[in-house]
């Protein structure tokens, strides 16, 4: 999806309004707290396909999270998903976190392995 340049100024997301499931709107700002910062940003590739990754930060109650979580795996995702001919992979930083363990207690043991 996207825009005219002309409709797409600073203030977009200030004025952006999402559509409710009973067909009303609500103002992006009333929802979510919009914040401008600096920062590099690319497309990949991964396998001759275009990967961009979104980032967001939710508050730490645990039942936000999951109706969230539930809200984009079972509505959400699927319908952009469907409408755009995109795919998605929704993940956390715990999975990176668990990775990188991963790797981190395989060298340790090669080195083990190596130095005796």
């Amino acid at each position: 999806m996207r825009l005219p340049d002309a409709a797409v100024g600073r203030s977009y997301l200030h004025q952006a309004k999402l559509p409710l499931p009973d067909g009303g709107f609500v103002p992006l700002t009333s929802i979510a707290t919009i914040a401008e910062k600096k920062e590099f940003s690319f497309i990949r590739r991964e396998i001759s396909e275009r990967v961009v990754m979104v980032y967001g930060e939710i508050e730490d109650d645990a039942k936000v999270r999951d109706e969230i979580a539930v809200a984009l795996t079972a509505r959400i995702l699927p319908a952009v998903s469907a409408k755009y001919g995109v795919g998605y992979d929704l993940r956390g930083m715990a999975e990176d976190e668990r990775e990188f363990l991963s790797n981190a207690w395989l060298g340790f043991y090669l080195c083990l392995t190596g130095i005796f």
